[in-house]
């Protein structure tokens, strides 16, 4: 039984069970977790989706490395490295490492 029937099944109850005040409570509270784990589901799945956008990818691997440069020098330093100019060691790492991140953003 998923959380739908679930919550269908104490909608009823409320309807036309001989229910005590406890026993309607108790269905209360429940129905109220089952919405808010449906709420959740929700946002869950935004926020799959925002961890697969390339600016959200860059600034985690920036983290992660411990750089303390932004989505924009990173975008910057690879069109340095397209054009043929100097970039430090730590920006070459995020320049391979992002290329596809970064070109996703330079298209958008």
């Amino acid at each position: 039984m998923d959380i739908k029937e679930a919550k269908e099944i104490i909608r009823a109850g409320f309807a036309w069970a001989n229910w005590t005040d406890e026993q309607k409570a108790a269905f209360k509270i429940a129905y109220e977790c089952m919405e808010k784990v449906e709420a959740l589901e929700g946002n869950q799945e935004q926020l799959g989706k925002l961890e697969k956008h390339p600016y959200v990818r860059i600034i985690s691997f920036l983290e992660q490395r411990n750089y303390s440069y932004s989505v924009t020098d990173v975008l910057n330093g690879y069109q340095l490295k397209e054009s043929g100019c100097y970039i430090s060691h730590t920006m070459k790492d995020c320049v391979k490492n992002l290329e596809s991140e970064i070109k996703e953003l330079l298209e958008q």
